[in-house]
């Protein structure tokens, strides 16, 4: 299941190093509000220069309707009208990246905004974000006066902030049950930021997306680019918007039952949370008594009751009974081994230890020896017992395909216990590879191929000569970027294809998308829309015989248009244009306007 034209002469430095550099001091100076938004959006340096030219073609004809008006404030509206005429199609809450708006016409409130903050550059006077924690609008100063701009509306120039707020729009950004008036508030009551303070809120919605699936280490990147570019003021309530977001997705992780992913995100946030603190720690002391109640019910006792202890220093009420059941089933492990001698406890834990596991009894086996490794953790006996307790469970998660972050932490810290001795150390990339390579595969039988194509690329990593891997993952990005053409979205798919896929087999894909988005906007009769799309398809497919068509078509009916409304001078544009493809065509076309 998400920025007007530069000389684009690359450094050695990645354009988005420079944009990093560059927004330190709150201002951009090498890198244009275009650029920037396009790199936030996740636009690779390879492609930024054709993005630029097509969202320079996309904006152009909104910007032509406001350029010549010489009120400022009439300026600004009309160009707003416009952009809602010719670019905005629809509304959509996920539509947070350049890449939908050129694809699918689909916006968001930042989105929209950033586009007009591009579309009126040299237009607007003073122009300024405007940020909530869920929420992002544009102001301008006209005659001394500030005027709000709510972009993800045709009449939104200076529309006052309640005005702009429905109560089906606040549900739709409202977590569950929380009351609309304090959502409301807090949009009126938004601070208003430096535009570039904008960048940062696509970093940090890409961060969003990201922690959904699950990528923590992907979006603690996104997040902290995001930081770097909160300006001034903004920057207390960016880490508050911050943690709010995390939030809100480490709670949609835990609905999917993915608690140790919820913590951990929630931990990247919990220091600079603000106002948000005291929610995320409950719900992270939640995220504990969990995964207190799945080790007990795997009869690791010993973590349920670290996690239960966890989730009880954190504040979680009702936490008496699991605890007391934990350090009952870890006391009872012990046996009798109460010497008064430390080191005759450890060789009792062991040897009570060896006996259990002989019997079959994991639960006791494992309590106790890590009893003995606490007392003793550099005894090799002590190393060893942990090891043989813990080895199957570690073979176990990792053919089940669960838990591959975990997976990865015990085969670390069995290897580490058992270096030195035995001669078969553990292999921990290994079962780390088999475990992603597991969770990856049903993944892709279920459909869910992005989360598939994150699990073989980890898998992959680890093991870069893993040519199966190689291809799963391939044909995992291969039937996503499918799925997101079907969509419309030619953009994000070829940034999908564009992740490692062999460029021969980007052709059908591409090409089948840009077809079929021309074909839907020519029925649509939005022809300069479809004119747009067909060029851009054309850069990725040149050979395409049916884009050319649809190109040529759209350019034809765009013409005949014009010439009806007696636009002659555009027209004369258009046979210019037409001669060398539709000779005959343009010559008929010029007698009109004669």
């Amino acid at each position: 299941m998400l920025s007007l034209v530069v000389s684009l002469a690359l450094s050695a430095a990645s354009r988005e190093a420079v944009l990093l550099e560059d927004g330190k001091d709150g201002a951009l100076d090498q890198v244009s509000f275009a650029e920037a938004a396009l790199i936030a959006s996740g636009v690779p340096d390879a492609e930024l220069a054709t993005s630029l030219s097509t969202l320079q073609s996309l904006l152009e004809p909104a910007r032509q309707a406001a350029v010549a008006i010489k009120d400022p404030q009439r300026r600004a509206r009309v160009l707003l009208e416009a952009l809602h005429e010719r670019t905005f199609r629809s509304y959509r809450l996920e539509a947070t990246t350049l890449q939908n708006l050129w694809s699918t016409g689909e916006y968001n409130c930042l989105s929209s905004s950033v586009a007009y903050l591009i579309a009126g550059e040299g237009l607007l006077d003073s122009p300024r974000g405007v940020l909530s924690v869920r929420h992002a609008l544009v102001q301008v100063t006209v005659g001394g006066k500030a005027f709000d701009v709510q972009t993800t509306v045709r009449s939104g120039f200076g529309m006052p902030r309640k005005q702009m707020l429905s109560a089906e729009h606040l549900s739709r950004i409202a977590r569950p049950g929380e009351d609309l008036a304090i959502v409301e508030k807090e949009i009126v009551d938004a601070e208003e930021v430096p535009v570039i303070a904008l960048i940062g809120g696509l970093y940090a919605n890409r961060a969003v997306l990201a922690l959904r699936n699950g990528e923590v280490s992907i979006a603690d990147g996104l997040l902290n680019k995001a930081s770097a570019l909160a300006a001034g003021k903004s920057k207390g309530r960016f880490g508050v918007w911050r943690a709010a977001l995390v939030n809100d997705s480490a709670v949609q992780l835990s609905k999917a039952g993915r608690f140790e992913e919820a913590a951990r995100a929630l931990e990247s946030v919990m220091e600079t949370s603000g106002t948000h603190r005291p929610a995320l720690k409950r719900n992270w002391a939640i995220f504990q008594y969990e995964l207190a109640r799945a080790a007990s019910k795997q009869g690791d006792w010993a973590q349920a009751l670290q996690r239960a202890e966890a989730a009880k220093a954190a504040g979680l009420e009702n936490t008496e009974a699991l605890l007391g059941e934990a350090k009952g089933k870890v006391a009872a492990s012990s046996g009798s081994c109460a010497s008064t001698s430390a080191k005759e406890r450890v060789r009792c834990l062991v040897s009570f230890s060896q006996e259990k596991t002989k019997a079959g009894d994991r639960e006791a086996a494992l309590a106790a020896a890590r009893q003995a490794h606490a007392l003793a953790p550099t005894d090799p006996e002590a190393r060893y017992a942990v090891y043989e307790t813990e080895f199957p469970r570690l073979q176990a998660l990792a053919k089940a395909g669960e838990a591959c972050d975990e997976v990865a932490v015990l085969g670390k810290t069995l290897e580490d216990l058992v270096r030195g001795l035995t001669e078969q150390p553990v292999e921990n990339e290994a079962f780390t590879v088999v475990c992603f390579s597991m969770r990856a595969q049903r993944s892709f039988d279920a459909g869910e191929y992005e989360r598939a194509a994150a699990d073989f690329r980890r898998a992959l990593t680890l093991d870069p000569r893993n040519e199966t891997a190689r291809h799963n993952l391939e044909a995992s990005e291969v039937n996503l970027a499918i799925r997101i053409a079907n969509e419309g979205n030619c953009d994000e798919a070829r940034a999908v294809l564009g992740r490692g896929t062999p460029k021969a087999r980007w052709k059908d894909v591409l090409e089948y998308c840009w077809v079929n988005v021309t074909a839907k906007l020519g029925a649509a009769k939005e022809w300069r829309r479809a004119i747009t799309a067909a060029r851009r398809g054309l850069q990725d497919v040149p050979d395409s015989k049916d884009l050319r068509t649809n190109l040529l078509a759209s350019q034809q009916t765009a013409a005949l248009e014009a010439s009806k409304a007696g636009r002659c001078d555009e027209v004369a544009t258009w046979v210019r244009e037409l001669e060398p493809v539709a000779p005959e065509f343009a010559e008929k076309l010029s007698r009109s306007c004669r």
